[in-house]
This record gives structure tokens, C-alpha cells and sequence, in this order.
């Protein structure tokens, strides 16, 4: 047993933990916040305009990102809202934890829009249409929408959905 748990030890020491403090914050996997680091992505900066542009012009667009952890995709959205979407206000949302059922989406969704008195994706659609004014929607973590189990796609396919209904109102950006 004491064998195992050294050995458990050891390799969960990476070899950034070697490095000094000041390379391990340049190496460590997390949104970039200094813009002088930022590799520019001009194609990717170029075509998450272009998406913009054509949903201010009342085309639907959608956007999902798709990369590995720690390809940028944070990093590159946080510039995107500085540069493109400054005008409009931003939600930004992230699961911590997977979401299993619509109902936790439903809440969740409600958290991020802080909006209460409100209990069906019907009627949190119909607020977004009617009353709320356009805005972009920044979901991260979409992988959490996903169980492994037959059926495990029905909360990633709602949201989906919902974002389809009101894409009107909301520039969707997932990843």
C-alpha cells in the first residue's frame, strides 16, 4: 500500500512544479490576461467577427469552438469580447459540475441571466424575446451538458435548441 501511494505521489507532481513561480504562471493551463502573451488567432479573431456581424444583421449565427484544453479558446474569447462585443452586454457562464437533467439547465440558465419567477424554458424564452435587449451569450464547458448513458445528449440537445429560439435576441458562443 505505501507503495502505491508514493508512487501516486510522484507522478502527481508534474514537472511544472520544478519551475520557478514565474514560468509557472506562464505555462499553466488558464485564461491569459496579460494581451502582450496573446499569439493573435487572426482567421479565428476574423471569422468570430464575421459570425457578429452577420447576427447584427439579423442573420442566425451561432458559434461553438471547438479545441484542447489549453489550445486558447478562453483566452481568445476574452479578447473577442473586448474587441468585438463591447457594446452589448456579455454573459459568461461556465459549469463547474455536469448538468444531468433540463431542469438543472433551466436553473442554471436562470442563474446566469440572474432572473427568477421564471419555470420553464418556454417562458425564460419568451422573456428573452419580448422584454430583454440583445446581448451575447458566452457558454463554456458545454462538454458538462453530456452524460455517458443512453439519452446522455438531451440537455446538450436543449440548449442547443433553446439557443436556436433565441438567437435573435442573443449571439450564442459555446465551447
Amino acid at each position: 500500500v505505501e507503495d502505491e501511494i508514493q508512487s501516486l505521489l510522484s507522478v502527481s507532481y508534474s514537472p511544472l512544479d520544478k519551475l520557478p513561480l514565474v514560468y509557472q504562471r506562464l505555462f499553466k493551463i488558464d485564461e491569459l490576461h496579460e494581451e502582450r502573451f496573446f499569439f493573435q488567432r487572426q482567421r479565428e479573431f476574423s471569422a468570430l467577427q464575421d459570425v457578429f456581424q452577420h447576427w447584427q444583421g439579423e442573420q442566425v449565427s451561432q458559434v461553438i469552438l471547438i479545441g484542447e484544453k489549453g489550445s486558447g479558446k478562453s483566452t481568445l474569447l476574452t479578447h473577442v469580447i473586448n474587441k468585438i462585443y463591447y457594446d452589448y452586454k456579455v454573459y459568461t457562464c461556465a459549469p463547474g459540475k455536469t448538468i444531468e437533467s433540463e431542469d438543472e439547465l433551466l436553473e442554471f440558465l436562470l442563474t446566469v441571466f440572474k432572473i427568477q419567477d421564471i419555470d420553464s424554458f418556454d417562458k425564460l424564452k419568451n422573456w428573452i424575446l419580448e422584454e430583454s435587449e440583445p446581448c451575447v451569450m458566452i457558454f463554456e464547458n458545454i462538454q458538462k451538458l453530456f452524460i455517458r448513458k443512453v439519452g446522455g445528449f438531451n440537455v446538450l440537445q436543449k440548449l442547443l435548441l433553446f439557443s436556436s429560439l433565441t438567437s435573435q435576441k442573443i449571439h450564442w458562443v459555446m465551447s
